[in-house]
């Protein structure tokens, strides 16, 4: 990864801690308080904490949505599950000491917290852990005296990948780093799971199939729902496959009126029909991905799935799979990718709004072509 020697050189001064971490490392914490998405990319770090430790027991803090992933992950050693519950004054109090004795009664040589949030930071300083290690925080800069360890986050590298980005943090202290691409290992029994699922959804076995996921946890990523149905409309009509338009469900609803009409029996409603686990055992049986920026694309991605990532102001360089196998489908205009959250806050963006289906089509045939 030429690409990663190059930026490994750029990382800004450390602030805080010793330039190695020494003494005994038999108990690790990452903590990836971040989305899905968020911890798919955090693999490459978790791979490569339990390469340069390999007999410490690595445990990965994660919020519930998106802990069961972790059990596909084969670097890690357990999961910590971090909840986000409404409870009364009187039930938290007697949650978060139950909490505290949990996470006390696994002494952690070294914390690790990926992200510069309140809630990752509290959570490493009251495991007591020898070492706590993070990035600066720029803001709210309180949490910063939390930490033993710290190191300023690389600012100014627009090529540098969300999957990488993390490693110059370990690399800075003398880890060994092992920047390869995320992968989820899908096991036998999620596997079953998913055979199972597609026999009572009385999807064809002996069908190619393809993912479609339109929508996103933000909809200024997502391209219209009616595009999306005429995408699928296209792939039936040319090719001899079978589309599972997939989701959360909540979104099940969304999806039964974007698909409604089209004859049964090639297309099936998947939202809500999975855990998080086995949305990834599902796209590992399927031959193509089709999605708008998500955290789809990045499982899809682990699991070794093709990918074709529709993307509006997001930057692809930071966020796309760069595997071969893998394409971008992004509107031409002078403002992409500008980052923002939808045109003049209005939550809506243009160049999605105006990237048509012929042109999602001319990038996604030659795909389905190559294996149908």
């Amino acid at each position: 990864m030429k690409f990663f020697e190059v930026y490994r050189q750029k990382l800004l001064k450390i602030t805080k801690g010793d330039q190695q971490v020494s003494g005994p490392i038999e108990r690790i914490l990452l903590v990836q308080l971040g989305d899905i998405g968020d911890l798919v990319l955090s693999i490459p770090t978790i791979r490569s904490l339990k390469e340069t430790y390999p007999s410490a027991h690595l445990t990965v803090a994660a919020r519930d949505k998106a802990s069961d992933l972790v059990n596909l992950c084969p670097w890690s050693d357990d999961v910590l599950e971090i909840k986000k519950e409404k409870l009364t004054p009187g039930d938290w109090v007697g949650h978060q000491y139950r909490f505290f004795r949990a996470l006390r009664s696994k002494p952690f040589d070294m914390v690790i917290d990926l992200r510069t949030g309140t809630r990752g930071a509290i959570l490493t300083f009251l495991s007591g852990a020898r070492i706590r290690m993070g990035f600066t925080a720029l803001e709210e800069t309180w949490r910063n005296y939390l930490f033993t360890h710290l190191v300023y986050p690389p600012m100014n590298m627009p090529m540098l990948h969300m999957a990488h980005y993390h490693l110059l943090l370990l690399d800075r202290y003398g880890f060994d780093v092992n920047p390869q691409w995320p992968r989820l290992r899908i096991d036998e029994k999620r596997a079953r799971d998913i055979s199972d699922l597609l026999n009572r959804e009385n999807v064809p076995l002996t069908m190619p199939l393809i993912a479609i996921q339109p929508f996103s946890l933000w909809r200024y990523k997502e391209w219209r729902p009616e595009k999306f149905r005429q995408l699928v409309q296209w792939i039936l009509s040319s090719f001899p496959v079978g589309v599972l338009v997939c989701g959360t469900r909540s979104e099940r609803s969304r999806i039964k009126r974007m698909i409604d009409g089209i004859p049964a029996g090639k297309v099936f409603n998947m939202a809500g029909k999975t855990t998080i686990s086995q949305y990834a055992a599902l796209l590992a049986r399927c031959r193509l991905f089709i999605g708008c920026d998500s955290a789809g694309v990045h499982i899809a991605s682990a699991v070794e799935t093709p990918t074709a990532t529709i993307y509006g102001p997001s930057s692809p360089k930071s966020w796309a799979p760069r595997e071969n196998g893998h394409v971008v489908i992004q509107k031409a205009m002078d403002c992409v990718p500008c980052r923002e959250k939808g045109c003049r806050g209005s939550g809506r963006s243009e160049c999605l709004e105006k990237l048509s289906v012929d042109e999602v089509v001319a990038v996604v045939e030659p795909l389905i072509a190559a294996w149908v």
